[in-house]
């Protein structure tokens, strides 16, 4: 379903739509990005990294060899 946003956020949002998703777009077709892609080819099995601590890392509490580094959200 679409969603109308107005008031403060109206105006970002259309801003967004009109002109920034566009610049992303050119800027992956330049990328040369979109012909990487291709849904017919099975996934390559791609592993995100993990994080391996430091002696000194894994000295603190809580840090584990598995922390999840930013890269799982970009």
């Amino acid at each position: 379903p679409q969603v109308d946003v107005r008031g403060f956020w109206g105006d970002r949002v259309d801003a967004v739509a009109a002109r920034t998703a566009e610049i992303l777009y050119e800027r992956c077709v330049e990328a040369r990005m979109l012909e990487q892609i291709d849904p017919d080819r099975p996934s390559p099995g791609v592993v995100i990294p993990f994080h391996s601590p430091s002696p000194d890392e894994a000295a603190n509490p809580g840090f584990t060899g598995s922390t999840v580094t930013t890269q799982m959200f970009w």
